[in-house]
């Protein structure tokens, strides 16, 4: 270990990122050793155990994928919910605090009430009614219900860049939909 270096990046380096270290000539241990030459070290936050989280789709309660602007049913009933469907890193999963300290359920215009959110974690329980659609490997669903009083609106559904897989990699940037109710 007399010839390595730790380098501990807080916070950590991006996925899809090159980074260039670097070094000197002269530079010295701590024993004094100096480098002889300068050298440059370059390399890229690729390998599968690093891939970000990010939201794959997104499926509501008459088990459809719904995109940007799409409407939705919000009827006040126990039925309301949506499906996020989470892409992941091979070995980690979306974690369940974080996933629910960064979800927002905005309403920016209309008559709805406010959205409570209720949760629930498709591996823990069985998934009732079906999703929209399969999960793929390397996929998580949060089936996210909602408690609203029947309306018409904009509802923003967000998710924050601080959310992160229990491996540590966080969502690339924030992320976020709105829906016409």
């Amino acid at each position: 270990a007399a010839d390595e270096l730790t380098l501990l990046f807080d916070p950590p380096l991006e996925h899809g990122t090159i980074y260039t270290l670097s070094v000197d000539a002269g530079v010295a241990d701590m024993f004094g050793n100096a480098t002889a030459t300068a050298a440059t070290y370059r390399w890229q936050i690729d390998g599968p155990l690093t891939l970000p989280p990010a939201v794959a789709d997104i499926g509501d309660d008459n088990g459809a994928l719904v995109a940007n602007f799409d409407v939705l049913t919000i009827d006040g009933g126990q039925a309301d919910y949506f499906d996020f469907y989470i892409a992941h890193a091979a070995g980690a999963t979306p974690s369940t605090v974080s996933f629910l300290q960064h979800l927002q359920l905005v309403v920016t215009a209309g008559t709805l009430s406010p959205l409570d959110i209720v949760y629930l974690r498709t591996e823990l329980n069985p998934v009732v009614p079906a999703p929209a659609r399969a999960l793929n490997v390397d996929e998580h669903l949060f089936r996210v219900y909602l408690d609203a009083t029947a309306g018409a609106g904009l509802v923003q559904l967000e998710l924050g860049a601080g959310f992160a897989d229990t491996a540590g990699n966080p969502l690339a940037a924030d992320w976020q939909m709105t829906l016409n109710s």
